[in-house]
C-alpha cells in the first residue's frame, strides 16, 4: 500500500527512480500490522490483557496490569482531559480482534487514581459503576522495572488498536532513550496510544505515547516509522506514589462557564448534565449554547482556523444533543429545551463557514438537525430537507465523502448524477484512493438501501482492501467493516 505511494510518488517528485543505483537496489521493507491470530502464544496470551478503550468520539488503547482490575493507559486517553477526578464512563471492548465473533463493548466506569502528565500514563481503577465492585479482568500483564537506557537494543512487541480498529500486533527495536522515555522501530497509528510494549517474555517494559506525524514518516528513499513511550521503570514509581494533577477537573466543585466549555468532554464521559457557576447548577448545553452564540456573533474573523475555534462549541454540541425518544445511539445524551435555537445556530455556523469560504460542514447540515427531532423518522424527513438546502445553497462537487452522505439519507441523486452508478465507478475517479474508507462506508449504504446487492458491497469492499493505493488507515476501517459482516 505505501509501496507504490513511496516508489512512484515520492522518487517521481525527487527523480530519483532514473538512477541505476537506487533502481537496482531492493525495496525497503514497508510497516505492517499482524492479526493476534497470526502471533505466538506469547502474543495471544498477552492480547488477552488489551482492550479498546472509547470515549466520547474517541478510540485507543489499555492494558489490565493487575487482577483487581486496574488499567492502565495515556493521560491523554484517559487522565486529566478526558476524565474527571471522581470518574467517568469508558467503553472497553475485549477480542476485539480477528478470529473472535463481535461482541458488544461494555460500559465500565472508571476511576484514575494516579495520572502522570509528564510520563502520559494514566492507572484506572475499573468499577461496575460508581462505587460498584471491581472488575476482574480476563488476563493482565505483569509490568516489571526496566529504566529506558536499559532497553536500548531489545526487541519489542507492541499490541493494540491502530485507528480504533482490530487488535493488532507489530515489533521492533528500542533505538533510543531520553530520560523516562525510549524510541523504538515499531510502527504505531493513532488508536494505539496506551500500548503495552513488551518484551521476548511477555513482561510490560513500557507503554506506547505515539507514532510519527505524517511530515515524519515518508523519506526520499524509506518509510520512517516509529514509537515513544515511556519506561516500566518511571511509570511503577509514579503508581507507588499514586496523585493526580492539580489541572485535573472535578465536575462537583463549583467553577466558570468558560471551564466548563473548555472540558465539557469531562463533563460528558462523566454524565454530568449540569456544572456548578457561581453557586447554581447550570445544563452544560446551556453554556455550550452561550459560547455558540458569542462565537456566532464575531463579525472579525480572519481566516478558515480562526474560525473553527471560535464556533467550536457550536460543534461541541452535537456530542451532547438527541432528542429522538427511539434513538440508537450509544452514550450520554440530552435534550435542550430551545431546540429551535439550536437549529438556527447550526444553520449560522454553517452560513459563517461559507461566507469564509471552508465549505459547509455536513453533519451541522443534516445529523445534527436529526437529533433535535423527537423520532428518528420525523428526524431523517427533517436532515433530509435541511441537507438538500444547504447543497441548493452551497453547491458542493460530488465526491465520495458527499455520496456517503447522500446514501445515508436516502437522497439518491445529485445533480443529475445516480450515486449507485456514481460508486459502482469508483475506480475512475481521480484521487479515489484518498476517500476509500468513504467509499466503502458509501457501499455500506447503498446496499442497506437496497441500491445495491449484498455481492456488489463486498466485492467493493474487498477490492479497496486489496488495492495497493489505499492507505493503512483506510484499509483497517475497511477491515473493521468485514469484521461486523462476518467477510473476513
Amino acid at each position: 500500500m505505501l509501496r507504490v505511494f513511496c516508489s512512484v510518488v515520492v522518487c517521481g517528485l525527487l527523480c530519483a527512480c532514473s538512477d541505476p543505483e537506487i533502481a537496482d537496489k531492493q525495496d525497503p521493507p514497508l510497516p505492517s500490522f499482524h492479526d493476534v491470530q497470526d502471533g505466538s502464544a506469547l502474543v495471544k496470551a498477552s492480547a488477552e490483557a488489551v482492550v479498546r478503550i472509547e470515549t466520547a468520539g474517541e478510540f485507543a488503547t489499555g492494558v489490565f496490569i493487575s487482577a483487581d482490575g486496574t488499567l492502565l493507559t495515556n493521560n491523554h486517553v484517559l487522565g486529566a482531559p478526558v476524565c474527571a477526578k471522581e470518574g467517568c464512563y469508558a467503553w472497553l471492548s475485549f477480542d476485539y480482534q480477528r478470529g473472535v465473533a463481535p461482541t458488544n463493548a461494555a460500559l465500565m466506569f472508571v476511576v484514575p487514581f494516579a495520572v502522570d502528565l509528564a510520563l502520559d500514563i494514566a492507572a484506572l481503577h475499573v468499577l461496575s459503576g460508581p462505587g460498584g465492585s471491581a472488575y476482574a479482568p480476563p488476563a493482565y500483564l505483569n509490568l516489571v522495572p526496566r529504566s529506558s537506557a536499559s532497553l536500548v537494543g531489545e526487541h519489542i512487541t507492541l499490541i493494540g488498536h491502530p485507528e480504533g480498529a482490530l487488535k493488532k500486533w507489530t515489533d521492533g527495536t528500542v533505538v533510543d532513550a531520553t530520560e523516562d522515555w525510549f524510541r523504538t522501530t515499531a510502527f504505531a497509528l493513532p488508536g494505539d496510544s496506551g500500548s503495552p510494549v513488551l518484551d521476548d517474555h511477555g513482561n510490560m517494559i513500557g507503554i506506547n505515547h505515539r507514532g510519527p506525524t505524517s511530515e515524519d514518516l515518508i523519506t526520499s528513499n524509506n518509510v520512517n516509522v516509529f514509537t515513544i513511550g515511556s519506561a516500566s521503570e518511571p511509570v511503577l514509581q509514579a503508581l507507588a506514589a499514586p496523585t493526580l494533577p492539580p489541572g485535573m477537573v472535578s465536575v462537583q466543585a463549583d467553577t466558570t462557564a468558560d471551564r466548563v466549555v473548555e472540558n465539557h468532554f469531562v463533563y460528558l464521559n462523566s454524565h454530568a448534565l449540569t456544572a456548578s457557576v457561581a453557586g447554581t447548577q447550570t445544563p452544560v448545553i446551556d453554556l455550550l449554547g452561550a459560547a455558540c452564540d458569542a462565537g456566532l456573533a464575531r463579525g472579525d474573523y480572519t481566516s478558515i482556523d480562526d474560525l473553527e475555534l471560535g464556533i467550536a462549541s457550536c460543534e461541541y454540541a452535537t456530542y451532547w444533543i438527541d432528542c429522538r425518544s427511539d434513538s440508537t445511539t450509544t452514550g450520554q445524551h440530552t435534550c435542550p429545551s430551545d431546540t429551535g435555537a439550536w437549529a438556527q445556530r447550526y444553520t449560522a455556523a454553517n452560513a459563517l463557514k461559507r461566507s469564509i469560504g471552508s465549505g459547509i460542514d455536513f453533519y451541522l447540515a443534516s445529523y445534527a438537525r436529526a437529533e433535535l427531532a423527537s423520532d428518528q423518522a420525523s428526524g431523517t424527513l427533517v436532515a433530509q430537507e435541511a441537507f438538500q438546502q444547504a447543497l441548493a445553497e452551497s453547491v458542493p462537487p460530488l465526491d465520495f465523502y458527499l455520496a456517503e452522505y447522500l446514501a445515508s439519507l436516502q437522497l439518491q441523486n445529485y445533480q443529475g448524477v445516480d450515486i449507485a452508478s456514481y460508486a459502482r465507478g469508483y475506480a475512475q475517479v481521480p484521487g479515489y484512493s484518498q476517500q476509500a474508507s468513504y467509499i466503502a462506508t458509501l457501499a455500506e449504504w447503498l446496499d442497506s438501501n437496497g441500491w445495491w446487492t449484498r455481492s456488489d458491497m463486498l466485492s467493493t469492499l474487498l477490492a479497496l482492501d486489496g488495492d495497493p493505493n489505499v492507505s493503512v488507515g483506510s484499509k483497517l476501517s475497511i477491515e473493521t467493516s468485514l469484521y461486523y459482516l462476518h467477510a473476513l
